[in-house]
């Protein structure tokens, strides 16, 4: 599968920061570029965090991730964050 705009949506903002949400049943989030698309579409920038809902159809997990760098070419770069 790939990136699904329709389902990323924003959630809040603060100083600096956005935070969006992502529900999917697909695997592959933590791919290279995954949310390049995102990066133009929503202005993903450093510091963002997504809330990931993953595998919805299977055993539903909740990852998130903060927005580590993006390029100049909307290349997203994702660190995984835990507890």
């Amino acid at each position: 599968m790939s990136f699904d705009k329709t389902n990323f949506s924003l959630i809040a903002t603060g100083p600096g920061t956005q935070i969006f949400q992502y529900p999917t049943d697909d695997a592959g989030v933590e791919t290279t570029s995954y949310f390049d698309e995102a990066a133009e579409l929503c202005n993903l920038k450093a510091g963002d965090i997504i809330f990931a809902s993953l595998d919805l159809d299977g055993t539903p997990a909740l990852k998130m991730y903060i927005v580590s760098s993006v390029s100049s070419a909307n290349v997203v770069t994702l660190t995984g964050l835990s507890a």
